[in-house]
């Protein structure tokens, strides 16, 4: 994948290029290089030297996002489970073939131009989709009628009162009634104290498998390492902070539990928001997160290119 052999001054001019600042050697606590010192993979010993802060991008909407298309260049999404007889299927080879980029698992909330880089199958909507509809009960007290789940016309619009700000003649819309009990229809996506919410029961279990495989591949072959990216999740809804922490943390406890001391698990955290904040206490395993400061589209651009230029 990268190169160890990447010298600081090739980095310097690198950086130079791309009109960043190269702190060199001694850089801020936060960005040193994770995992063993001693021998900390390429790909994180390069992380390791990435400036404190990176170019900020025009925030302005695209399709496709920019940052997923950066993503699906830099990792592989994959789901399928373990084969039969203990022979790792595609969805765990990323983690053994020499000439796989590393697993990226990436959650989201906005469906959009998502689905425009990666496949229905590759994706694990943690919290729903605002773009998706279902049943919401005939009223308050009850539940959904079915499991029923649709998606609006391209080309819908709601009519907005522009006095009052609030939509108007959406009860008589059939695109926005259940079509088996007439009742109200409302966003498939998870509200705060949400009991109505149809939780998507496929994507879960195959997000579970696709865990357990990375989780047995790793207890196989304890010279590999998996590295979670987590791009711009914050601790108003901690969720999938909360998920790609217990990722790392369930790996290295199982490593720990062997008498291991290879840490094969890293989060690498990218948020403009340089909060320290964590779900779990990682007092003894400082440096299985890494966290860089700067947009998602910003660091990935900065990584691939410290990679290609490695290779």
């Amino acid at each position: 994948m990268a190169s160890s052999g990447f010298g600081s001054a090739r980095l310097q001019r690198h950086c130079q290029g791309r009109g960043l600042q190269h702190a060199g050697r001694r850089l801020p606590r936060p960005l040193r290089p994770v995992l063993d010192p001693r021998r900390p993979p390429a790909f994180l010993r390069l992380l390791g030297r990435l400036p404190q802060s990176v170019p900020q991008h025009d925030t302005s909407p695209r399709v496709p996002n920019p940052a997923k298309m950066e993503a699906a260049r830099l990792g592989q999404v994959e789901y399928e489970a373990q084969g039969r007889d203990g022979v790792a299927t595609d969805g765990a080879k990323g983690l053994l073939g020499r000439d796989r980029r590393p697993v990226l698992h990436l959650h989201v909330k906005r469906r959009s131009s998502l689905y425009a880089v990666f496949s229905p199958s590759e994706i694990y909507e943690i919290h729903g989709n605002i773009e998706l509809w279902q049943c919401a009960g005939k009223d308050e007290k009850t539940g959904p009628c079915s499991a029923s789940i649709w998606e609006l016309p391209p080309a819908f619009r709601f009519q907005i009162n522009r006095d009052t700000m609030y939509a108007e003649g959406f009860e008589r819309d059939p695109l926005l009634s259940c079509g088996t009990c007439n009742g109200p229809a409302r966003p498939n996506i998870l509200m705060f104290s949400d009991r109505k919410w149809l939780s998507n029961d496929l994507d879960s279990d195959r997000y579970v498998d696709w865990e357990a495989a990375m989780e047995d591949v790793l207890a196989k072959h304890p010279e590999k390492k998996m590295v979670v990216i987590e791009m711009g999740c914050g601790m108003r809804v901690p969720s999938v902070r909360h998920e790609c922490e217990m990722v790392v943390r369930d790996v290295l406890k199982k490593e720990y539990q062997r008498s291991l001391t290879t840490r094969q698990a890293n989060l690498i955290r990218i948020n403009p928001d340089p909060s320290d904040e964590c779900i779990y206490d990682w007092a003894e395993v400082p440096t299985a997160i890494l966290k860089i400061e700067g947009t998602s589209l910003a660091v990935l651009e900065t990584i691939e290119a410290f990679l290609q230029d490695a290779e």
